[in-house]
């Protein structure tokens, strides 16, 4: 069932294509997109409320009982913010799409994309639900030793910043992988581009699948929705409001979606160390007391979490999935000159 599931995921990402190209048909025969954000901006909003209304006969039994009255405020909480943030990020879309129509807004931006709003954004980009869900509980299989990994990060960028960079900047390229074509061949360009198409579809589909599972595990099953239509719906809403604005859009929605997660790392920090009855001096302490709190291997060579093998698998981490993923540098493209780029 499993394994359905994430086929339903990759399924629908890969039919995005040609349902962009039969409701731009339909419903934007002039090409400005106007209608489409529109009817995409009230869509959560509506889709919310129907929601709530399809299925208030079966809560009003729940809420009899005190506990599964609880469960109902949180399921509704829930809905309320997945509908907001989809609202909001709609929003984004209409306003950072009202400018320009050209490919090079499309694709870079016009190079006007603020080059502190691309580096926040990044944070976000680069930690995907997946890593944020199963880091934490790496660190009781091999403590705290990711952290040499995370070291490693910081060179890695560095390298990015001055090497890829300052050459995707000389060449100004709108596609990472023209690189290829002009050193190479037109063969070694469309490997490139194919492969990175494939890698994105699976990785986009494997993160979208921890997603809705979550999301109907905890949320929808109950409510008798199956899998599939929540995919669906998640990937029309981030085609809605990306269809028409192009890396504008992300690069905006990617700092909203930072602070989503920064907001709901330190919520959770702030909530566990309530319920431990700690303050800040007594986390300190209670981390480095406990077994899992080692960081650094040096001593065994053989272990995978040797300091040398992660630090280095650290660094090329960062170039290969940042410094040579045409999604990571797009919005680096996007900044109005190398320097801002690089910062």
């Amino acid at each position: 069932k499993q394994y359905q599931k994430f086929v339903t995921i990759l399924v629908l990402l890969a039919g995005i294509v040609p349902v962009y190209a039969i409701m731009n048909i339909v419903f934007d025969p002039n090409g400005d997109g106007n209608l489409l954000i529109t009817l995409g901006t009230l869509t959560p909003i509506l889709g919310g409320l129907l929601m709530v209304y399809a299925f208030k006969d079966k809560y009003q039994i729940l809420i009899s009982n005190h506990r599964l009255q609880n469960t109902f405020a949180l399921v509704m909480m829930i809905l309320a913010t997945i509908v907001c943030y989809f609202a909001i990020l709609l929003l984004i879309a209409r306003i950072t799409g009202r400018k320009g129509g050209s490919n090079a807004a499309f694709f870079k931006g016009e190079n006007q994309s603020p080059w502190y709003v691309v580096a926040f954004g990044m944070i976000g980009a680069s930690i995907s639900g997946v890593t944020f869900v199963s880091v934490p509980g790496m660190v009781k299989a091999m403590d705290m030793t990711y952290m040499q990994t995370v070291f490693g990060f910081f060179f890695g960028y560095l390298a990015v910043a001055h090497i890829l960079l300052p050459l995707y900047y000389k060449l100004n390229l709108t596609s990472i992988y023209t690189y290829l074509d002009t050193r190479i061949g037109k063969r070694a360009y469309r490997t490139g581009a194919s492969f990175f198409l494939l890698s994105r579809m699976l990785g986009t589909a494997a993160k979208l699948y921890l997603v809705c599972l979550i999301l109907y595990t905890y949320v929808f099953r109950d409510m008798g929705i199956p899998f599939w239509s929540i995919a669906a719906g998640s990937v029309a809403l981030v085609w809605i409001y990306t269809h028409k604005s192009g890396i504008k859009t992300i690069v905006w929605t990617d700092t909203l979606q930072t602070f989503c997660l920064i907001a709901a790392l330190i919520s959770i920090l702030v909530f566990v160390t309530a319920k431990l009855n700690l303050d800040f001096s007594g986390v300190i302490q209670t981390i480095s007391s406990n077994e899992h709190s080692r960081i650094f291997v040096f001593d065994d060579w053989m272990s995978r979490q040797n300091f040398f093998k992660q630090f280095l698998s650290g660094i090329f981490i960062v170039i290969v999935m940042t410094g040579l993923d045409q999604d990571m540098m797009q919005k680096n493209l996007s900044c109005r000159s190398l320097r801002d780029a690089q910062k």
